[in-house]
């Protein structure tokens, strides 16, 4: 009976270790100074006109630098904006690639990058559109606890009045994978066999 209650106690103890780290959220920390986005034109077309393209950082991605996730938990944010400019004509538009960073400074220094393609067009600057989409996303990062977080950039497909358009990104938290039920039976019995053992020997010396 005693052995059984040792054996019980080394179980409950166990989940409530494996259920209290799992409890506990990941901090994370935007490195504002060292995410980027860089867009560059590759072709351009235009009836009767032309028009240009850039993107930047949002202005409020200072606002996202410290936020924390729970096992399961996403937070989806304003990442860069794309801007269509110097429209002259009626009709015009082009195609570029882009590549953007998005950096961490917790819960490790870390950063995602990846690189997308797209197009866009515009009427008069008024009314525009166009795609982007991202060659390697989302992306997974470990952590040396076992955590881990996946990071997804948001693939664009648009069109309406205006001529800016945001791309948001995506972090979600995920805890370390808990043990099976076998592998906590196994430890379990593991610890039971330890301490059997132990009060044997101790047995003998007495």
């Amino acid at each position: 009976m005693r052995k059984l209650l040792v054996f019980l106690c080394a179980i409950a103890l166990i989940f409530t270790i494996v259920g209290s780290a799992s409890a506990i959220p990941i901090e994370f920390g935007i490195d504002e100074t060292k995410s980027s986005v860089e867009l560059i034109i590759m072709t351009t077309w235009g009836i009767c006109g032309s028009s240009s393209i850039y993107a930047s950082l949002v202005d409020d991605l200072d606002t996202m630098e410290n936020f924390s996730l729970y096992d399961g938990e996403s937070l989806t944010f304003d990442f860069f904006d794309i801007i269509i400019s110097d429209a002259t004509g009626w009709l015009s538009g082009g195609t570029a690639d882009v590549e953007a960073t998005l950096a961490f400074d917790s819960p490790v220094v870390s950063k995602v990058t990846d690189s997308g393609s797209g197009s866009w067009f515009t009427i008069c600057g008024f009314i525009s559109g166009g795609y982007l989409s991202w060659a390697d996303m989302p992306q997974t990062l470990t952590l040396p606890d076992g955590n881990y977080f996946d990071v997804d950039f948001e693939n664009v497909l648009i069109a309406g009045l205006g001529n800016t358009t945001t791309v948001s990104a995506t972090v979600t938290a995920h805890a370390a994978p808990v043990p099976e039920p076998a592998t906590v039976m196994l430890l379990g019995t593991g610890l039971l066999g330890m301490i059997a053992f132990g009060r044997k020997r101790f047995n003998k010396k007495a």
